[in-house]
């Protein structure tokens, strides 16, 4: 008799079938459920990687709440590119009709020259696909309120 079983007492028939079927299936399905969670673990963001690549490779000309030698960068995810008020862009990025994405973004990063010619960003692009990666994420998560990043 299955441990369940002998724990369900004076139960009847219907009831111990079902108990023990799921018994089983539960401790069948477990070994998956845990291999599924590893591997999402595995496409989570690396904040703090992110963090760290935006603070030793942007921030001399970026910002996410004002304009330096580049544009500031807060709310860039689904904006169109070369539009932020204030900021006077290169022709090539203001007659760009594309939306910033997470992949056009990562694109960029790689070599800004390369992926849109004429750019001004003079910045030869982060050649690691896990910094890129980490920054991506870093620059698309929303502001948390009242918290400056």
């Amino acid at each position: 008799m299955a441990p369940l079983a002998r724990a369900a007492g004076r139960r009847n028939v219907f009831e111990r079938c079902w108990g023990e079927v799921m018994y089983r299936k539960i401790f069948f399905l477990l070994p998956f459920a845990a291999m599924a969670a590893a591997a999402h673990a595995g496409d989570a963001c690396n904040l703090k990687l992110g963090k760290a690549v935006f603070e030793s490779k942007c921030v001399a000309c970026h910002a996410f709440n004002e304009h330096k030698a580049g544009p500031r960068l807060d709310h860039l995810i689904g904006r169109r590119a070369g539009t932020v008020k204030g900021f006077e862009f290169s022709a090539a990025l203001t007659a760009s009709e594309f939306r910033w994405d997470v992949e056009r973004l990562a694109a960029f990063l790689a070599n800004p020259q390369e992926y849109t010619p004429g750019t001004a960003m003079a910045f030869r692009g982060i050649h690691w696909k896990e910094e890129r990666d980490a920054l991506v994420c870093y620059v698309g998560q929303p502001a948390q309120s009242g918290k400056p990043r």
